[in-house]
């Protein structure tokens, strides 16, 4: 059955055709409405009347920048010498004892440390010839548009490669391997290179859930949630899942040890980071706006709390699209690692000092080639990306 929209195009229809309203001096319009322009058209455009029926503009579209809200998340600072940085932490208060009369007094506390180095590097070039800028054939504000979304493209292309890194680098939080297949260049050209790396883990804690099933992010669908075993229906996991980031938040409020690698006793002064993902949020708000379950709450509809406002009372949410596979299970490096096959991470608690951003360099250079009648353009940078794990952080990894 035609829908209203069908009918009502039906009597205009036959006018967006090519020459639908006027066949001379040139067709209007000049292609059928719906149809692709094509190089074909192009070359067919009638040349009487001179030079009307031509592209008579260029529209230079911005050329998006995407500024990953994850990034916020990690401290920064510029340290241009050397390669590496020592994060280092006393790892208790000093000790309280028995005076013994010594004169001077003396006693000595611990001291854990960390060492990152630089991990993440580019080298983006970009040229731009004279003949892309003709000014017989653009006008100023074309060329300057297109020189601008021109060069905007190349932060584009660093930010999605650290946006990436990040996400890669926060699912790295328990012990395993990756291996994964690339190329000497993003676009998938060069020469095929091999990644290969062993992340030890980052998480001071790790709670996993194979009873509550939350499948892996794939564009154009929502993870389809599935509980089992003690819960008596989805509601019931979400509800648990939830509180049990609240009680890992509460526990990183005062001090102890158990929540860090490094076996430092301290505390979150502040509210932590909580990473999760949009999708998985969308749908705990879902099955808390469908609970008509006998879990003690028994309400329908609009609820009175979302999971995103719940999650306001102990942390400050970051959304993110999707996190990265967790690495794969290795004895051979890791033998007493907890293997994770057929789980996935779904949500990272981390303290606000935990991740750092620190850059080496980070520069643009240009250069005119007389040979060629172009500038080429060079943006280059390296930095140290880590987590440090001398204070708390707390992962939530379920059945995928």
């Amino acid at each position: 059955m035609a829908s209203p929209t069908d009918s009502k195009w039906s009597a205009y229809a036959g006018q967006e055709v090519q020459g639908g309203t006027s066949t001379t001096p040139y067709n209007q319009p000049t292609i059928d409405f719906g149809d692709p322009m094509s190089a074909t058209i192009l070359a067919n455009l009638p040349a009487i009347n001179g030079l009307l029926p031509r592209v008579s503009s260029v529209i230079i579209h911005d050329s998006m920048v995407y500024e990953g809200s994850v990034m916020r998340i990690f401290n920064r600072r510029d340290d241009p010498y050397g390669v590496a940085t020592e994060h280092a932490i006393f790892s208790t208060g000093a000790t309280n004892k028995l005076n013994n009369g010594m004169c001077v007094p003396r006693g000595n506390v611990q001291m854990n440390s960390q060492i990152t180095a630089s991990n993440l590097a580019w080298n983006v070039p970009i040229n731009i010839y004279d003949r892309e800028i003709n000014g017989a054939i653009l006008s100023e504000t074309e060329i300057q548009a297109y020189v601008a979304q021109k060069m905007r493209t190349m932060q584009k292309t660093i930010n999605e490669l650290q946006f990436t890194a990040a996400k890669t680098m926060l699912s790295d939080c328990v012990p395993g391997s990756r291996t994964i297949s690339s190329y000497t260049a993003s676009d998938g050209t060069g020469s095929a290179v091999t990644m290969t790396s062993t992340p030890d883990g980052y998480a001071g804690k790790v709670n996993l859930d194979t009873d509550f099933t939350i499948p892996e992010i794939t564009r154009g669908a929502m993870p389809a949630l599935a509980a089992s075993g003690g819960y008596s229906d989805v509601m019931d996991a979400v509800l648990v899942y939830l509180q049990t980031l609240e009680a890992a938040a509460s526990d990183m409020r005062y001090p102890g040890s158990d929540y860090n690698l490094l076996g430092t006793d301290t505390f979150s002064g502040d509210r932590p980071w909580l990473i999760m993902e949009t999708k998985v949020i969308n749908q705990f708000d879902n099955a808390i706006a469908n609970n008509t379950t006998s879990n003690g709450y028994g309400y329908s509809g609009f609820p009175t709390k979302t999971a995103r406002e719940y999650i306001s009372r102990f942390a400050d949410l970051i959304e993110i699209d999707a996190f990265a596979a967790l690495p794969a299970y290795d004895s051979t490096t890791y033998p007493t690692s907890t293997d994770y096959t057929g789980d996935r991470l779904t949500a990272v608690l981390l303290d606000k000092d935990a991740p750092w951003l620190i850059t080496k360099f980070n520069n643009m250079e240009g250069q005119r080639c007389a040979g060629e009648r172009m500038y080429g353009y060079s943006a280059r940078g390296e930095q140290d990306m880590a987590i440090f794990k001398g204070v708390n952080s707390f992962v939530m990894i379920n059945d995928a």
